[in-house]
């Protein structure tokens, strides 16, 4: 179990294990690793503010935080 992941015991002899199911991302050119949340994705995004406003305007932004972030990328090519 990592430090990140969760055990809530809920008796005697149980409880119930929850894994951290937050992506992460890593720079490559600086070995950090980034959770890819929300508010992370719209702190890249705020040089796009067409795609922001797009993404603002998302519902289910979580399941969609990866494709976003392709979108980003790839119509701005020398972001970091």
């Amino acid at each position: 179990m990592s430090s990140e992941d969760m055990y809530i015991p809920t008796g005697t002899y149980g409880g119930i294990y929850m894994q951290n199911t937050v992506p992460r991302l890593l720079d490559l050119e600086t070995g950090e690793v980034v959770s890819l949340t929300k508010s992370w994705l719209r702190e890249r995004m705020k040089d796009d503010l067409e795609l922001l406003k797009e993404f603002e305007e998302e519902s289910g932004k979580k399941s969609k935080l990866k494709d976003y972030l392709i979108r980003y990328l790839e119509g701005n090519p020398d972001a970091k």
